[in-house]
């Protein structure tokens, strides 16, 4: 053997198990649930009803990756599984480069983040082979917590009006690129 250990599977546990672990795991635990309740917090927004006088906090907001097409008028007129065809088609005409660094200028993703969203695009096997080059040519990894950033010099590739931005996603390019 090379000197590594192996671990192999043995089955299924039935029965309760103890894990000693030590201070510093269960510190690193905490960190890392309160990492998540604050991204989980970061992303919930306030609902304000028509009428109401108050305001509800916490409601959960699940931000879609693929928003809309750009067409009101159109959209109004189109089925609902047209209107879904015709976005998934403009989003995957788009050379899978692209899409991502379109993504990545809004925002900082993890690589499970980067692989939902490619699950909801419907991307390629090879879409899916290409993205470890990708990241790596239009990236940077932030140490802290392992997310991918898109590099500065890229941004200048970045379109305000892309297809697959919502209203909000591109007054936040603009933002971002003036």
């Amino acid at each position: 053997s090379d000197g590594r250990e192996q671990l192999e599977g043995q089955g299924v546990i039935q029965d309760k198990i103890t894990v000693c672990a030590t201070d510093d795991s269960y510190k690193m635990t905490r960190e890392r649930m309160s990492r998540v309740k604050k991204d989980n917090w970061s992303r919930s927004v306030i609902e304000i009803k028509p009428g109401a006088t108050h305001q509800i906090k916490g409601v959960k907001f699940h931000k879609r990756l693929a928003p809309l097409c750009a067409s009101e008028n159109s959209f109004q007129r189109q089925s609902a599984s047209n209107r879904r065809n015709s976005c998934i088609a403009t989003a995957t005409h788009k050379p899978f480069r692209e899409r991502i660094i379109h993504l990545l200028a809004l925002k900082a993703y993890r690589k499970p983040e980067l692989l939902l969203w490619m699950e909801q695009e419907k991307a390629s096997p090879r879409d899916k082979a290409e993205l470890g080059g990708i990241l790596e040519e239009v990236a940077k990894v932030n140490p802290k917590d392992g997310s991918y950033v898109l590099q500065d010099h890229f941004y200048r590739l970045v379109q305000k009006d892309w297809p697959n931005y919502s209203e909000e996603e591109r007054r936040l390019i603009g933002r971002l690129l003036a």
